[in-house]
C-alpha cells in the first residue's frame, strides 16, 4: 500500500509553490493587522433550547389556529350568489 503511494508524494514533492510574497500587494505588506471587533452577546450568550421550542411551537400553533379560523370563513362564504346560479342554469337549461 505504501509504495503505491510512493510516486504520488515524489511528484506532489517536486511540484513548485509560489512563493506567497509575490501574491500579496506591495501596499499591503506593510500594512496593520485590521481591528478586532466584538461579535456580541448574541453568540455568546447560549440559548436555552427548552424555552426556543416553546416559544416557536406557541408561534406556530397560533399560525395554525388563524389559518383554521380563515379557512372556517372561506367555507361558509356564499361564493356564486343567487343572480349568477339562475344564470348558470339558465346556460345549462335547467
Amino acid at each position: 500500500m505504501m509504495l503505491r503511494l510512493l510516486p504520488i508524494l515524489l511528484l506532489a514533492a517536486c511540484a513548485r509553490v509560489p512563493e506567497l510574497g509575490a501574491v500579496v500587494p506591495p501596499d499591503l505588506r506593510n500594512a496593520p493587522y485590521p481591528q478586532l471587533i466584538p461579535l456580541g452577546p448574541d453568540l455568546t450568550t447560549p440559548q436555552d433550547p427548552t424555552a426556543e421550542a416553546e416559544k416557536l411551537s406557541d408561534a406556530l400553533n397560533g399560525r395554525a389556529e388563524r389559518l383554521k379560523r380563515r379557512a372556517r370563513a372561506l367555507s361558509q362564504a356564499e361564493v356564486v350568489d343567487d343572480a349568477a346560479k339562475a344564470r348558470m342554469m339558465a346556460g345549462i337549461g335547467g
